[in-house]
């Protein structure tokens, strides 16, 4: 993100958008402050929602640096000088962070946090000794310096190092929650309400910046002259992250409810054990007990169907047909060459597909179709069903209808 850059409006005098970019920076400024506040204070989901402040906090402070930097209030105050240079280290490694506690419950403070916030406290120290604590003048004399002669060598080499280090841990975190996608429908049959689809969006607009500040810093690079409009342009996708953060951290305070990753992570820490276990007991099975097992579950799903159960979880399954959940998810994998939520979700898209054909549900909404089938999400339901048969629910019926 480019909120070490000096942020400079190169618009005509006058111009609406002059007058209109630094109170829209100032307003998201002072937003991300308050909504900052309110994460680290409260009680709801505590780990996550902290490490989320403290990345709210930086953002918001390099926004309303910023501001000031256009006022030109670093020549009148010049001790704020450089003051957010460092922080460039600090988003990615705070993101990611945030990602693993989410997907994996992962500690905050261990030896794998320092070794990723590292960087930023070297740099702070690296700051704090050779340019926070000389005397104004001096700060402002080495301001013209660079202003005339271009920044020095340790400048240039954190700035390089600082846009790495952004945009690695931007694509970490996005394994990181595609990774945790992955894993989680091998064990549940829906997932909007433990999924981080949301996460991934913020992901990508956070690499958007740092692609947008490393595209500005190579052209000032080789041609010595500043991308304003890209400047400002990354300046905005940092107040929309900040201000799509707060929307979803207000308005729908269940992403950030910790009972459903929880029930998730529980799950999740079973499937590393689960190697040995397999090895330990479903290797060993003979063909004779995987045919029972496999008859076991086949028969449950026809002449029970639990599918129809829209919280059914492979656990939940396994505690119904009487096969151990290593093995249940062998036989699944196996036999349909997918994970348990295309299993159960193949069943439920049939049967919906015979309410759809029934006669008796003609005047049954598609949504209460797929309330009945097992699914608790319009959206997947379309999704899936557009999967399995090639069109959507409506396209289904019309055209079953006209037969």
């Amino acid at each position: 993100m480019n909120l070490d850059r000096r942020y400079r409006l190169r618009y005509t005098e006058g111009s609406i958008v002059e007058e209109v970019v630094p109170y829209i920076i100032f307003i998201a400024a002072i937003w991300g402050f308050t909504i900052s506040s309110i994460l680290f204070i409260t009680n709801r989901n505590r780990k996550a929602n902290r490490i989320l402040a403290a990345f709210l906090f930086f953002l918001a402070w390099g926004l309303l640096w910023a501001y000031f930097e256009g006022l030109g209030l670093q020549h009148r105050v010049p001790h704020l000088l450089w003051l957010t240079f460092p922080h460039m280290f600090v988003f990615g490694p705070l993101l990611y962070l945030y990602c693993r506690v989410l997907t994996r419950n992962a500690r905050i403070v261990s030896a794998a946090t320092a070794w990723h916030t590292a960087p930023f406290i070297l740099a702070s120290i690296y700051f704090c000794i050779f340019y926070f604590f000389i005397p104004g003048p001096e700060k402002l004399a080495q301001l013209r310096q660079i202003q005339t002669n271009g920044p020095p060598l340790d400048f240039t080499m954190l700035r390089i190092l600082g846009r790495i280090s952004g945009i690695t841990y931007s694509v970490l975190s996005l394994r990181e929650v595609r990774s945790y996608t992955k894993r989680i429908k091998g064990y549940f049959s829906n997932i909007h309400q433990v999924n981080l689809g949301w996460l991934q969006m913020l992901l990508l607009m956070v690499l958007c910046a740092w692609s947008l500040s490393t595209t500005s810093f190579v052209v000032e690079f080789f041609s010595a002259s500043r991308l304003a409009v890209v400047d400002t342009a990354t300046n905005m996708v940092a107040f929309l992250l900040l201000y799509i953060m707060s929307y979803l951290t207000i308005q729908q305070p269940d992403l950030y409810n910790w009972v459903d990753h929880l029930n998730a992570e529980k799950v999740l820490s079973e499937e590393r054990r689960e190697p040995k276990q397999r090895e330990q007991r479903s290797l060993n099975l003979n063909d004779e007990s995987l045919e029972r097992y496999q008859q076991q579950i086949y028969r449950l799903m026809d002449q029970e169907k639990p599918y129809l159960d829209s919280l059914l979880t492979i656990k939940k399954l396994s505690a119904i047909s009487r096969v151990p959940v290593n093995v249940l998810s062998y036989i699944i994998n196996t036999d349909t060459g997918n994970n348990f939520y295309y299993f159960i979700n193949r069943y439920r898209i049939d049967h919906a597909a015979g309410l759809l054909r029934a006669e008796s549900q003609a005047a049954t909404r598609i949504l209460d179709i797929a309330y009945a089938s097992g699914f608790n999400s319009k959206s997947v339901f379309n999704t899936m069903f557009r999967k399995f048969k090639g069109a959507t629910p409506r396209e289904y019926r019309t055209r079953r209808s006209a037969h």
